[in-house]
């Protein structure tokens, strides 16, 4: 957001793309926007769709700005797969 020179409150939707959440609820997309601006109202959702993820994001994103150019969407990934995969065998 600072390279982009955007504030929190000036983003339409956030979208995190990951197989691993820290949590089911809330979504990480919804930690992040809280962290970023606390009881900023937005759309704030995680598609879980493995190492595809990050583009069916990138697509929603897409989509959503083709019904609204002037908006404002982040889109973020993060994976933690060391928590559900055994790096030793």
């Amino acid at each position: 957001l600072n390279q982009a020179v955007i504030q929190a409150n000036e983003l339409n939707h956030v979208i995190c793309s990951t197989t691993t959440p820290t949590m089911v609820s809330p979504s990480m997309a919804c930690q992040v926007l809280h962290r970023l601006a606390p009881g900023l109202d937005m759309a704030a959702y995680d598609l879980q769709a493995a190492c595809c993820g990050y583009l069916y994001a990138l697509a929603s994103a897409w989509d959503y700005l083709q019904s609204y150019p002037s908006g404002r969407v982040l889109v973020l990934t993060t994976e933690t797969m060391r928590r559900i995969i055994d790096v030793q065998s």
